[in-house]
């Protein structure tokens, strides 16, 4: 297939519209799903049947999407890398054995070729090219050197906060993530975190803003050993004001534990004491994140401009 073609069907399926957004809520849960049950089946069958490359391809190849999967919610890893090069090679790999089988001259049955090329291979493409991937219009309303819009937040007891007693005249680290549920999310919380004395000594204060349940953002404080400031976006208003919100993007299932479908994209900003915004990081792709250092070195330079400007 001609790459122009594949970006025309990965442009068409970006479209914003409700139809896309429930295919991508469904996509992650369906395809771990499909490989889980590719797993299982191929082991089965190398077991009863003897080998064959046919269901070592499957085997290979959904083992691949399931141990992804697995280590991105145990490493507590805030990032991975952009192509995610074992689980390209290994489900690359997959449709080769299907081949190598085929060139033998051995009989290749329908659901080793569906798990291998359809749900590895073809799958791994479409969660690396298209599903990681927000295409997410950047907000006009959080670029560096504008003001901090208006906005409210929700303590955690039900306190509602305007913008100025959210901010409070400091300097801030503003961090909007999915919820307890996205393990890239919680992986961020952590780092902010183990860097908090460091961001601390820059003068800032942080802050964790979700619109999920109270509890869940209770519990997750209650994890985090260090004083960050969780607060709540009721009905994800904040994030509509600001123009980061994304609807249905939570993963389906999600609701079964507790949360809401819509969600604010991953954003992180920087404010300074006036209220300006400093920093602003929208990633446009979900398995992509800041590092704290990045913070760091903007409020290093923020006090270091603010110095010199009192000199």
């Amino acid at each position: 297939m001609k790459t122009s073609t594949i970006t025309l069907i990965i442009s068409m399926m970006s479209a914003r519209n409700n139809t896309v957004n429930r295919f991508r809520r469904w996509f992650p849960t369906v395809w771990v799903a499909l490989a889980g049950l590719g797993v299982g089946h191929a082991a089965t069958m190398l077991v009863t049947a003897g080998i064959s490359y046919s269901w070592l391809a499957a085997l290979t190849g959904c083992s691949a999407v399931l141990a992804t999967f697995v280590y991105m919610y145990t490493s507590g890893e805030a990032r991975t890398s952009e192509n995610l090069p074992l689980l390209h090679t290994f489900t690359a790999l997959a449709p080769l054995l299907i081949l190598y089988d085929l060139l033998n001259g051995n009989n290749v049955s329908y659901w080793p070729l569906f798990y291998s090329v359809v749900v590895a291979y073809a799958g791994t493409l479409l969660y690396l090219r298209w599903y990681s991937k927000f295409h997410r219009q950047l907000s006009p309303h959080i670029q560096p050197g504008a003001d901090m819009p208006e906005f409210c937040l929700m303590t955690l007891d039900g306190e509602l906060l305007s913008r100025d007693k959210v901010l409070a005249g400091k300097a801030t680290v503003l961090m909007f993530v999915r919820g307890n549920w996205c393990p890239l999310c919680m992986g961020q919380v952590k780092e902010l975190a183990e860097e908090y004395r460091m961001v601390a000594e820059m003068g800032a204060q942080v802050i964790v803003v979700s619109s999920q349940p109270a509890r869940k953002s209770q519990k997750l404080a209650w994890r985090v050993k260090a004083p960050i400031q969780f607060l709540l976006d009721n009905k994800n208003r904040a994030a509509e004001t600001l123009g980061i919100l994304h609807e249905k993007g939570a993963f389906a299932g999600t609701e079964l534990l507790g949360y809401k479908p819509d969600v604010a994209y991953p954003t992180t900003l920087i404010i300074n004491a006036a209220g300006r915004i400093l920093y602003s990081d929208q990633t446009d792709n979900y398995r992509l994140r800041p590092e704290p250092s990045e913070f760091i070195q903007v409020l290093e330079m923020s006090n270091q401009i603010r110095a010199a400007a009192r000199a």
